[in-house]
């Protein structure tokens, strides 16, 4: 349904901004073991570095 596709939308750009936000804060050693394509969540990524 359109609410359904709108809300998976806002949960995408909510995801990329989310990535984002991880990577600025991560070091260069950690952020090489992270891998940054478009399938990896940032939920993925917060368990690969916690």
């Amino acid at each position: 349904t359109e609410v359904e596709t709108l809300a998976t939308m806002k949960w995408l750009v909510d995801d990329i901004k989310m990535k984002g936000f991880i990577h600025c804060f991560l070091s260069t050693p950690i952020c090489q073991i992270v891998p940054n394509d478009q399938a990896t969540t940032a939920c993925a990524i917060w368990e690969i570095i916690s």
